[in-house]
Parts: structure tokens; C-alpha cells; sequence
């Protein structure tokens, strides 16, 4: 019995110190590290979620990254930039960050911080910029356990030296919007049981706070509404490109290009589903956006 009370006590306090070696060394790489970028002089950095993600080719916009992500919002895209751009080094032109109608819906802030997707997921997109308290602040609705199972994954089970992901970058997709279903997409946007979601204005709140992160930096913010289909349009609730509509023209005011393509007529055979181009349709669509871009700068150097 004694022997193994001791053999379990050894277990026990062996485990304990290597959780311990795992968070020494997490916790340095953690507050150590810095999201960088290869490529210090771009032209073109685009960042948003998987509108860009899937409508914008890097490649053909010459010296650019997709940092885009799926389901990213505003809030996590600020943090990420405000890491990025602590490189003095970086010089971004352009920033050309997604903006579409379910951008201004309440979506992904209820989507981020209350228990409709995964939580946990979603809490470990932050847990590298944001600490307990500041994320309770956030919505004190979040479970502990939710941020303790993120905390024990990232710095305690294993040394991980990566924290800070830069994002999955674009999707070539394929054609798939037989299969698509509108009813679907618009309810998971724009409502919640049924009952019509609120603005994003604290997402709203975060894109002026990425504006001024680029007037800051001497990068002209660019934001891009991609093109969807017809249908998608017709059924987006009226409300929604009212407040559209008012933020775009609040944008473009503080000086932001805004591209909206929402109503860009494109063939079925362009798109992904109601929402997303598919690998064709990006190809077509990305040099529009690039030329777009170089007019305005164009325009600009004459005044």
C-alpha cells in the first residue's frame, strides 16, 4: 500500500512539474511573440473573413497577402493588425478588409461570444491577445470553463511555440451553389429564432478602430464588398442595406475607398454558393478590385 501511495505521489508530482515546464515555456513564447510577415513592402494585404478569403487571389495582385479567415470579425482582425503593424518595418499600401451585409448584422458578435458556435473555438482566436478579465468584459456571459479548457489547451498539455496565427489565407473553391441553400444562409445572417438580429455596431466600432491603426501606418483602407447573387440580394432583409448604405457613406467620408460589388452581375457558374466565389469567379474578380485600387491612387495623386 505504501509503495503505491508513493508511486502515485511520484506520478502526480512528475505530471504537475512537466505541466509546469509546459506554461514556463508557453507563457515565454506567448509573451515573446510577434505576427510577422515575410515580405516587408506590399502593395496589397488583404485581411477579413471568408468573403476575401475566397474572392480575392493574391497572386494576382502582385506584392500582397490573404490573411483572411473564415468567420473573422472585426475585433479579432484589429487585434491581429495592431500585432502586425507593431513591426516598424512593414509598409502596407493597401488594406483591403471584407465588407459585406452580414458584416453589418449583429452576427459574429453573437456568434463570437455567445454559445451558438463553439465558444471555445471562437475564445481561441483571442486567448493570445486578450487575458480572463478582458475577455469577461467582453460578455460576462462566457463560461469559465470554457476559457479554462482554451487556457489548458494552449499552455499547459504540450509547448506549443506558436500562439498568434496569421490566418488560413485564400480558398480556391469549386463550383457548388446547386447544392446551396439561401433560406439557410440568410437565417444563420440576419436571425436569431426567428427574430431579426441587431447592427454590428460595436464590429462597426472595431472597423473605425482599424482605420485609424492605417492612417496611423500611412496604409489606405480599402473595404470590399464582394459580389453575391442575385437572389442572395433580394433576400437580404431591407433594414440590413439601409444601415449598409449608411456606413458606407460614413467610410468614405473618413477617407476609406469603399468597393462595393454586391450588385457586380456575375454567372452562376462564378460562385461558390449565394455568398462566396468559387476559384473562377475570383480570377475574374480580383484584377477588377486591383484596378479599382490604382484608379483611386491615380486620382489621388492629381489633388
Amino acid at each position: 500500500m505504501k509503495t503505491f501511495l508513493n508511486r502515485t505521489t511520484l506520478f502526480l508530482l512528475l505530471g504537475f512539474l512537466l505541466l509546469m515546464f509546459n506554461y514556463s515555456l508557453n507563457n515565454y513564447w506567448l509573451q515573446n511573440e510577434k505576427l510577422s510577415l515575410q515580405q516587408k513592402e506590399l502593395t496589397h494585404l488583404i485581411i477579413g473573413d471568408s468573403h476575401t478569403q475566397t474572392a480575392l487571389n493574391p497572386e494576382l495582385l502582385g506584392s500582397a497577402y490573404n490573411l483572411s479567415e473564415s468567420s473573422e470579425s472585426y475585433e479579432v482582425i484589429y487585434l491581429k493588425l495592431k500585432d502586425l503593424f507593431s513591426d516598424k518595418d512593414l509598409q502596407v499600401e493597401n488594406l483591403i478588409v471584407s465588407f459585406g451585409l452580414h458584416n453589418v448584422a449583429n452576427v459574429y458578435d453573437r456568434y463570437f461570444w455567445e454559445r451558438i458556435w463553439q465558444p471555445r473555438e471562437k475564445i481561441g482566436r483571442v486567448f493570445p491577445y486578450l487575458d480572463w478579465k478582458e475577455i469577461q468584459q467582453k460578455d460576462k456571459r462566457i463560461k469559465w470553463k470554457d476559457y479554462s479548457a482554451v487556457f489548458i489547451r494552449n499552455m499547459l498539455l504540450y509547448p506549443k511555440p506558436t500562439h498568434k496565427l496569421l490566418g488560413t489565407g485564400f480558398e480556391k473553391r469549386k463550383y457548388q451553389l446547386e447544392r446551396a441553400n439561401l433560406e439557410e444562409v440568410i437565417n444563420k445572417q440576419f436571425f436569431a429564432k426567428e427574430e431579426a438580429l441587431d447592427f454590428a455596431t460595436k464590429q462597426m466600432d472595431y472597423l473605425d478602430e482599424i482605420r485609424k491603426l492605417c492612417h496611423i501606418n500611412n496604409t489606405q483602407l480599402v473595404v470590399v464588398a464582394t459580389p453575391v447573387h442575385h437572389q442572395y440580394l433580394a433576400t437580404v432583409p431591407p433594414p440590413y442595406k439601409q444601415y449598409f448604405e449608411e456606413q458606407k457613406k460614413a467610410l468614405h467620408k473618413k477617407g476609406v475607398l469603399v468597393l462595393d460589388y454586391n450588385k457586380y452581375p456575375l454567372e452562376d457558374t462564378y460562385f461558390y454558393d449565394y455568398d462566396h466565389l468559387n476559384g473562377e469567379g475570383a480570377d475574374l474578380f480580383t484584377p477588377l478590385v486591383k484596378q479599382s485600387i490604382a484608379d483611386f491612387d491615380e486620382s489621388m495623386s492629381f489633388q
